[in-house]
């Protein structure tokens, strides 16, 4: 049964692990407000072992078959999870098939062409899948353990495929190995403090890089307690993410969360609720995901503040399924670095900061630093249509290497972004596809290459306008805005257009929505931006599709508007 003497990947670090805290709460699943499932280290190992032989004795699964995971986030999951690692087969991870992401599942199937799928509900996975269908039987009591096989794992091996979000084009497979998977876990623990007396707390799906490696798989390479919860048991009621961190008092808490997550609980948790609340051990409040907002990270610390919230709490990270997860970002005692910057200038892609102080009648932009880049890597910003490296005060796409970039991806040799070389032969570097720059050390994210619209020879990004549409009225819901460019439809009129489509807040949605609205969002975009709108469309709440992290599919969206598949409450002002 052990594995010992295998060369450094996950198992054999959590051997060690086990060994050391045998009785220790490894994973803690709140199910409800009175209800929860625990294992210890060692309930945890057995139970993985013994669901790896089932895959290895019964199901008949060879090390490097790929198999998809359809659990339901759970024990279950993760414990599925685990045991094709020990098992040496290639897990894939994604979210049971529902009428929002059935196409997403669908894709992951033939890209992947699993040997098998792992699900609670077998019956349910029929009409997507001929092949093997398991389901785990009871094997949590008893000696089956003991019929685990060593499957002799490498840190070159594949540990499993990670699909890429989806946000800008068709998911992809990450390829990552036991070696990424490892440099990466170091690297969270050193860039955020971790120790012994640390303890992790999750709501993300378990499905998704930041859910799984950050709060999944570095907990238990450290060998602390992981508490987990599911997102919608979260989205119900946010107050809950907060108690549970409330009570892992005295552990120092790392528990990260996209923009969206601190936004949710800023807007729904009153001033009675924060009554019991006390956030002054949460150390790691990491906020990763596109984008970070310089608004949010002020009214989450501002509302916050009087229950224990320190602003150098809040953590701006940068991370990526190519890089495994972690890139950027690193905790410390000061609160995060904001900078004041030229709006102009960045359209131009320059950058040039603005003070107040001394000019008080220029506009100026908050962008957040995303923290140095992880120990062991490097980050380059080249201008992405000739390959040059930027100069200072240049936005350019960020270049990465090191450790922790994945090999490339499943069933594409064809795609060479990672072997990329600048024009002066420096690499190979992975290119992201992401815009921003580096000053004083520090990584800054501005938007994506893909979304960005190009209006009047000037750079706009998409999150920017976003959010100006968003904040126009209260009946329009906060992150629930997609804006992107179309072709004119006359050869008179050779400029792109620009749409927004814009979800309404559910919880204000009796009231009436008035062709001034329309009117509104325009001039509210020209007056901050100075740009004219074409084509403003209201949608209902949650029609926007959504990656597994929660950032909005821009391609998708503007493919749906395209086809007229859009959910449209009213045009008449459009």
């Amino acid at each position: 049964m052990s594995i010992s003497n295998l060369s450094e990947t996950i198992p054999s670090i959590i051997e060690r692990r086990v060994i050391d805290n045998a009785d220790k709460i490894a994973l803690r699943f709140i199910i409800s407000e009175r209800e929860s499932r625990s294992l210890t280290y060692s309930a945890f190992y057995k139970t993985v072992l013994s669901y790896a032989a089932y895959l290895q004795r019964e199901a008949g699964l060879r090390p490097e078959d790929r198999v998809l995971i359809l659990y339901p986030p759970g024990l279950d999951y993760i414990c599925a999870f685990y045991a094709c690692l020990f098992a040496g087969i290639i897990a894939v991870p994604a979210y049971p098939p529902d009428s929002k992401n059935n196409d997403r599942v669908i894709g992951i199937l033939k890209d992947c062409r699993p040997a098998a799928i792992l699900t609670g509900n077998p019956q349910d996975m029929k009409a997507y899948f001929s092949g093997r269908i398991i389901s785990f039987p009871d094997l949590e009591s008893g000696t089956y353990y003991q019929q685990y096989t060593n499957p002799g794992l490498r840190g070159e091996d594949i540990v499993f495929l990670q699909y890429t979000s989806g946000s800008v084009s068709i998911p992809k497979g990450v390829i990552l190995t036991h070696a990424n998977l490892v440099e990466n876990c170091r690297c969270i623990v050193d860039a955020f403090g971790m120790n012994a007396d640390s303890e992790a707390v999750s709501w993300l799906p378990p499905y998704h890089d930041m859910g799984l490696i950050g709060t999944l798989i570095s907990p238990l390479y450290l060998g602390i307690t992981t508490t987990q919860m599911s997102p919608f048991y979260f989205v119900k009621k946010p107050l809950r993410w907060l108690q549970v961190i409330t009570n892992a008092a005295p552990y120092e808490v790392i528990s990260p969360a996209p923009n969206f997550g601190y936004e949710l609980c800023t807007n729904s948790i009153s001033e009675e609720m924060l009554y019991g609340l006390n956030l002054s051990h949460w150390r790691n409040a990491l906020c990763g995901a596109e984008p970070i907002r310089f608004s949010t990270y002020e009214k989450f610390s501002r509302k916050f503040h009087t229950v224990g919230f320190r602003r150098s709490s809040f953590i701006p990270v940068y991370g990526l399924a190519e890089a495994t997860l972690l890139f950027s970002g690193k905790t410390t005692a000061k609160e995060p670095l904001v900078g004041l910057f030229d709006p102009e200038e960045i359209k131009h892609n320059r950058i040039s900061i603005v003070d107040p102080g001394q000019t008080p009648e220029l506009p100026y932009i908050h962008c957040l630093a995303c923290g140095p880049v992880v120990k062991g890597h490097e980050a380059l910003i080249v201008q992405p249509e000739t390959s040059e490296i930027c100069g200072a005060g240049t936005i350019g796409e960020i270049w990465i290497r090191g450790k922790s970039i994945a090999k490339g991806y499943w069933n594409n040799t064809t795609d060479n972004r990672f072997h990329s070389f600048t024009l002066d032969g420096k690499g190979p570097f992975f290119r992201t596809g992401d815009l921003g720059f580096i000053r004083e050390g520090l990584l800054y994210i501005t938007g994506r290459l893909k979304d960005c619209l190009i209006v009047n020879g000037k750079n706009y990004y998409p999150q920017d306008i976003e959010f100006t549409v968003s904040n126009t009225d209260e009946l329009l819901r906060k992150d629930g805005t997609a804006v992107f460019t179309v072709a004119a439809s006359g050869e008179n009129d050779p400029q792109e257009k620009i749409v927004v489509v814009q979800e309404l807040n559910r919880i204000k949605r009796k009231a009436p929505v008035s062709r001034e609205l329309f009117s509104n969002i325009r001039q509210n975009v020209l007056r901050v931006h100075g740009i004219i709108i074409s084509e403003v469309v209201l949608i209902e709440a949650s029609a926007i599709p959504r990656t597994s992290s929660g950032k909005i599919m821009r391609h998708k969206v503007k493919e749906m508007y395209e086809d007229k598949a859009l959910k449209v409450v009213d045009l008449s002002g459009g």
